[in-house]
């Protein structure tokens, strides 16, 4: 991307981001998380919206939730617990965890906590790891919860707080960064609230997906994107008895999928990549990776558009049944 092509989205955001949030007014929040309820994450959103005086409610998973992205719970009328019937337990404070996936704590929030009554926005996060691209927003709970707001008419805010591999397992700079993450979704809050007119997002958007790279000091600025074609990191699969070069993992001893007969078993293990850059249109991807917070606008609008519509329709409206 052109140095002045990122330079224009960096002031266009900090124009948007330019009011302080104490002069947000008050709002029902419904808070989530998809790396579940006592993650230091979601504990330090929590606080800083708590902070900056809005009602906050907090339905999260009882444990760790993520890559479940839109998934729900589908027992209809089953009420074995931990069946078709999820433990939703108050943990006082306005705290609540359920016994189910994200967005599964989105709807009990919405519908058993709330009692229907529809909060202002919905905030999911912050997640440990970056949920960017095309491949990482469908896979993630985070994610998944935010659209599941979106599906009810509800706007709705995914943060997610990237990882440096190379720091695994602490994370310090993960961790280091939740603070002050927190408080830049306080003051996206407040720029939204501060804009013109009755709806609390922008023109036709839904949701906001909002990746914040670490360290948190060496952040560049801030860019508004659109979903990359990659996820950032891989999780791909692959057959551990031929290894995995690219980690330096040797052949293990497992049986080889090429040569499993009819009723064999075999196995397939989860492994870590990086998706190669995207270039071109400015995309959450490329922007991350060069240390700009990434907000995406995104509607929940699967629907490939007009033009596709019409270009489906010269190519298979004369089917008939």
């Amino acid at each position: 991307m052109n140095t002045t092509r990122r330079s224009l989205l960096t002031l266009a955001a900090v124009a948007l981001l330019a009011l302080p949030a104490t002069n947000a007014a008050a709002l029902d929040l419904l808070v989530t998380n998809d790396d579940g309820v006592d993650s230091p994450g979601l504990a330090a959103l929590q606080a800083a919206l708590a902070a900056a005086g809005h009602n906050v409610t907090v339905v999260a998973p009882a444990d760790q939730q993520s890559g479940k992205g839109g998934s729900i719970n589908t027992g209809v009328f089953d009420f074995s617990v931990g069946g078709g019937t999820m433990a939703l337990v108050n943990r006082g404070g306005g705290v609540w965890s359920l016994a189910g996936t994200p967005a599964d704590c989105v709807k009990a929030g919405l519908d058993v906590v709330l009692q229907g009554v529809a909060p202002d926005l919905v905030v999911s996060g912050l997640n440990a790891g970056q949920n960017i691209g095309k491949p990482g927003s469908n896979a993630s709970g985070t994610e998944g919860a935010a659209l599941q707001a979106v599906f009810r008419g509800i706007p709705s805010i995914a943060g997610s707080v990237g990882l440096d591999i190379s720091e695994s397992p602490d994370f310090p700079s993960t961790q280091a960064a939740y603070a002050p993450a927190s408080a830049f979704i306080v003051d996206v809050i407040a720029a939204l609230e501060a804009q013109p007119g009755d709806s609390l997002m922008p023109d036709r958007v839904n949701m906001l997906n909002i990746n914040f790279p670490v360290p948190y000091g060496d952040i560049q600025g801030v860019a508004i994107t659109r979903l990359g074609n990659g996820g950032d990191l891989e999780l791909p699969l692959f057959d551990p008895s031929q290894g995995f070069p690219a980690f330096g993992i040797p052949p293990l001893p497992f049986p080889p999928c090429a040569s499993t007969p009819p009723g064999g078993v075999c196995f397939a293990t989860v492994g870590l990549g990086f998706s190669p850059p995207n270039g071109g249109k400015t995309n959450d991807q490329d922007e991350f990776r060069a240390g700009f917070i990434s907000i995406t606008p995104m509607d929940a609008d699967m629907s490939a558009g007009n033009k596709a519509e019409q270009a489906t329709e010269n190519v298979l409206g004369g089917l008939t049944p």
